[in-house]
């Protein structure tokens, strides 16, 4: 016959590690799922702060320059550093169709913006710096120059930021567009402090 034995009696101490081990592994696998879920969270609410950002820099533009079609590939906020503007293309309807005014690979405004400040309209942009842009110039039928039209007669702000230019190129040719006649200047870069 075997004794009884007692409820009270020791858990062997390799079972007693078995059970802690396992609830230290939920736990652990616990905290890694709401990682990342906090992450994907995370990562989607920044998504819809730039995708929100990108269609509010496009619909600005697009009412500064009405008569203009406006296109930004994507742009992004980097909290506390800076709004970075990716494929910003401004082009002109022409007889021949869109014809680009300004193409631009990248802009980087530099400055402590956060999406509270975004959010009311809260822009401290303390430089600017303009990656890969090209500009084409010609002249209107009216005597005009098709880049006049970017440049307002009133306000300007007070405190304009620091500029920092790095043009891919300058086009300056026809008023339809025939490459046999023109100027182009490349690889320039133009550098503004106010």
């Amino acid at each position: 016959m075997v004794p009884n034995q007692s409820i009270d009696r020791p858990i062997p101490r390799e079972r007693s590690e078995t059970v802690s081990g396992r609830r230290g592994g939920y736990r652990l696998l616990w905290l890694m799922l709401l990682g990342v879920v906090g992450l994907l969270g995370y990562f989607q609410l920044i998504g819809r702060v730039d995708t929100r950002l990108t269609q509010s820099i496009v619909s600005r533009l697009r009412a500064e320059f009405p008569q203009h079609h406006i296109s930004v590939d994507r742009a992004r906020l980097i909290a506390g550093q800076s709004i970075t503007i990716d494929g910003l293309r401004i082009a002109k309807p022409t007889d021949q169709g869109l014809r680009d005014v300004v193409r631009v690979g990248r802009i980087v405004c530099n400055g402590p913006f956060d999406i509270v400040g975004l959010a009311h309209g809260h822009l401290p942009v303390v430089s600017v710096v303009v990656y890969s842009a090209d500009i084409r110039l010609w002249p209107l039928s009216n005597g005009r120059w098709n880049i006049e039209e970017f440049f307002r007669k009133g306000s300007k702000p007070q405190r304009l930021p620091t500029l920092d230019k790095r043009y891919r190129l300058i086009s300056i040719g026809h008023e339809t567009g025939v490459r046999r006649s023109g100027v182009i200047c490349h690889d320039l870069r133009e550098s503004v402090d106010h």
